[in-house]
């Protein structure tokens, strides 16, 4: 018959295994909320009032650089205007997605049979970046009469190789990849801010499109393509000045 203190020590014992997979378990999804944005809004227009909400009360908010050749001028209109909550749009995905197997995402597949493609061609999806996905379907080659384009979002992902949290343009016909904007997922820990938010979003602003990247304490962005080469950024930092 066993004693007292050997009922505690084997009790003490059988628990590990059981704290171990609480501990792997809750490894996961730490893993899996920390390689996302750091909150989830059901739309676009909520997450974009959220950041103007949040720019408003930074004490820090200032041009990344004060040489005016360096920050163009309307960059600062745009922020007047951001924080006055006037002439941005939010994009609505058509298509939010925890999966690829999603069956809303079936068109995403074609592109499978390209997964040793080179540099431009589009690989699978879930070979590409982690959900959870968006889906937009936007005028994005400035000729309305062949319709909308497709633009994914996706992001980083520790088991993929090279991957980045992006919103990519597909000419999905022939899986090619045609342009994008990288954004800053919260698994690249820019901000030493305890908890930091990282969010983005797509906007109309004026009728043009651009991309929010917004990192709490850290850094904010605006960036829009002018042509195929040229990407023009707005960019502004958060952290107290040394």
């Amino acid at each position: 018959m066993k004693n007292n203190g050997e009922q505690k020590t084997t009790k003490r014992y059988r628990s590990y295994p059981l704290k171990c997979l609480m501990a792997v378990v809750l490894f996961f999804i730490c893993f899996n909320a920390y390689a996302q944005e750091t909150m989830q809004f059901d739309s676009e227009a909520k997450k974009l009032e959220f950041i103007r909400k949040m720019l408003a009360k930074e004490k820090y908010l200032r041009p990344s650089s004060e040489n005016e050749r360096l920050f163009a001028p309307h960059c600062k209109v745009m922020m007047k205007d951001l924080l006055a909550n006037r002439n941005f749009k939010a994009i609505e995905p058509d298509v939010r997605a925890d999966s690829v197997d999603d069956p809303r995402m079936a068109k995403w597949k074609q592109c499978e049979e390209y997964e040793f493609g080179g540099p431009l061609v589009f690989r699978s999806l879930d070979l590409r970046g982690a959900p959870p996905y968006r889906w937009y379907r936007i005028e994005l080659d400035g000729n309305k009469e062949n319709g909308p384009e497709d633009m994914i979002y996706y992001n980083m992902s520790s088991n993929i190789p090279g991957s980045r949290t992006e919103y990519t343009w597909v000419d999905l016909k022939n899986c090619k990849i045609k342009n994008g904007f990288n954004v800053t997922g919260a698994s690249e820990t820019r901000s030493d801010k305890p908890n930091a938010i990282y969010l983005n979003t797509l906007v109309y602003y004026k009728g043009n499109l651009w991309v929010v990247d917004f990192v709490d304490g850290f850094d904010f962005k605006l960036m829009r393509w002018l042509d195929r080469e040229r990407m023009e950024t707005c960019f502004w930092v958060l952290f107290k000045p040394e």
